[in-house]
């Protein structure tokens, strides 16, 4: 319905002058060349235009072919540190958006199993070459990998907006909540979909390396469905006391794509879990 409203909006604002079908078709030809435009020129000394216009959404998304959607961040970004355990979940996601960091985890892991107790590496960060270990530019770039992270309070991508539950404490209209699809293990070699809801805790942006990929990463607390509101038919939830994969993947990758101070940019679906 709020499309129609939108559209009828648009439609109205091209009727001007005394001849009314003339002028909804020359103001919807010069619409269509100027979004065109704004799609595949960079105009710089042209004025913004409206967020809800194609060329809006469009402009928001620093990428060569114009066609993914961002995440935009809301509010002060504050500075914080994750915890080791968030840390180790934050790189199990970029294992499973970059198979070269994997194989470099892989190859670390291999390394510390070659060794005693005593004598392993603590983490990737401290590994150092040697005349049989030799890193690459990239792995070399992994080893800067920080814990520190930006903290926001909310995030839009696509128009909705997803907050933390700190943040949303006193509005009416709660947008705390998620919804996260994923396969689940189903036997030995099967696999189900399956869907779980979580609580917003925390919102923050994570680099890869300095002045690498930036994610916007989702951490949440886990519900649990009791089924079926008989009424309304909606999905009844409540909160695990003590859930079995709450310490063990908690954190998701956002949606669509970042564009922020970070510098690059990636994409990866919420639905993307660490798993550990």
């Amino acid at each position: 319905m709020l499309d129609v409203e939108r559209f009828h909006t648009l439609f109205k604002s091209f009727a001007r002058g005394t001849n009314v079908m003339a002028s909804i078709r020359v103001n919807y030809e010069i619409m269509e060349a100027s979004q065109q435009n704004r799609l595949v020129e960079n105009m710089e000394w042209t004025t913004t235009p409206r967020r809800s216009s194609a060329a809006g959404l469009a402009a928001r998304a620093d990428s060569a072919d114009k066609k993914d959607r961002c995440v935009e961040t809301g509010g002060a970004a504050k500075e914080g540190v994750l915890s080791p355990e968030d840390l180790l979940q934050v790189q199990d996601l970029w294992a499973i958006e970059d198979a070269g960091y994997d194989s470099f985890r892989d190859r670390f892991a291999a390394h510390n199993r070659r060794r005693t107790v005593n004598n392993q590496t603590a983490t990737i960060a401290d590994w150092e070459e040697t005349r049989k270990i030799k890193f690459s530019d990239n792995e070399k770039l992994w080893q800067t990998m920080s814990s520190v992270v930006q903290r926001y309070k909310r995030v839009e991508y696509g128009g909705y907006i997803f907050a933390t539950k700190a943040a949303q404490e006193k509005n009416k209209h709660d947008d705390s909540h998620i919804r996260v699809d994923y396969m689940e293990p189903q036997g030995r070699n099967n696999l189900r979909p399956a869907t779980a809801y979580a609580t917003i805790t925390d919102l923050f942006v994570h680099c890869m390396y300095p002045g690498g990929p930036s994610k916007v990463v989702v951490c949440g607390s886990w519900l649990e469905v009791m089924g079926k509101c008989p009424i309304a038919g909606t999905t009844l939830v409540r909160k695990k006391e003590d859930p079995p994969l709450q310490h063990v993947c908690q954190v998701h990758f956002h949606a669509g794509m970042l564009h922020d101070a970070c510098g690059s940019v990636a994409s990866r679906s919420l639905g993307q879990t660490a798993q550990r």
